[in-house]
């Protein structure tokens, strides 16, 4: 009904097409706490902001981090919900998430490797990100993040670890 209102509002029926096209965007609501900016990238932009635009790539631009609670988890990628790709599976998309998910206080949350990696199948990732795509213009992925998640304590995501491996670089 917005579409109809604007056509009346400024007269013009292409107007009211063209509010229909928004682009597609990376989004998160997330918001990491301020002792988490060592999380931050060279841009300083949070992990929950660059897994968002991770996934995006290989999901037609198009990805949402919420904001976590008490009642509300990441999901692993999923087959039957068709978020299994190569920017999903990989080392990178498991490290940011789980980083996104303990930098808003919810660090119990974050699922082992082997979960969250389980419907993967062949897009499995054997490096931090597939080389043949192209990150977005202003993103780059941290170096704690390239970890291989099966070298984590129980392969699980460690906050101290990845911490240790941040004031190396």
């Amino acid at each position: 009904m917005l579409p109809i209102i604007l056509s009346t509002l400024v007269g013009s029926t292409s107007f009211a097409a063209a509010a229909l096209l928004q682009p597609r965007t990376a989004t998160e609501e997330a918001v990491c706490q301020s002792s988490f900016t060592w999380m931050d990238n060279a841009e300083h932009n949070s992990p929950c902001d660059v897994v968002s635009h991770l996934n995006a790539i290989c999901n037609n631009n198009q990805w949402d981090v919420p904001a976590l609670n008490a009642s509300v988890n990441y999901d692993s990628p999923s087959t039957s919900a068709h978020t299994v790709s190569l920017c999903t599976c990989s080392w990178a998309s498991y490290n940011l998430i789980s980083a996104c998910t303990a930098c808003q206080g919810f660090a119990e949350k974050t699922p082992q490797w082997t979960v969250y990696s389980l419907e993967c199948g062949s897009d499995l990732s054997t490096t931090y990100f597939p080389s043949n795509i192209t990150l977005p213009a202003g993103i780059t992925i941290p170096f704690w993040a390239s970890t291989d998640p099966t070298s984590w304590t129980n392969g699980i995501f460690n906050t101290a670890d990845a911490q240790a491996k941040a004031n190396q670089t």
